[in-house]
């Protein structure tokens, strides 16, 4: 999956109609957007210096919280895939 500003691009591999909307029905549970095993790699996984000079330090919940806040429109995010079907099949 490639994402940027204007659109999102799936390549490559066999990824269904059917597994991309259980992927966008899991998008929609609240628990998702604070499920740590979801966030935990996305946090640790940018680049040093990325969200804070003490990024090393910072505790896991304070980490995720400055990516959601500040590096990822999650409130728009989650508006669109709760809008129904119809928006994701938009994107798709």
């Amino acid at each position: 999956m490639i994402s940027d500003n204007f659109q999102l691009r799936l390549e490559g591999g066999n990824a269904t109609l059917k597994a991309i909307y259980k992927i966008f029905d899991r998008m929609r549970e609240p628990e998702f957007w604070t499920d740590r095993s979801v966030w935990g790699p996305i946090t640790a996984g940018l680049p040093e210096y990325r969200l804070s000079k003490f990024q090393r330090a910072l505790p896991p919940a304070f980490s995720e919280e400055m990516l959601m806040g500040y590096l990822l429109d999650v409130e728009g995010t989650r508006r669109l895939v709760n809008s129904g079907r119809d928006a994701v099949g938009v994107l798709l």
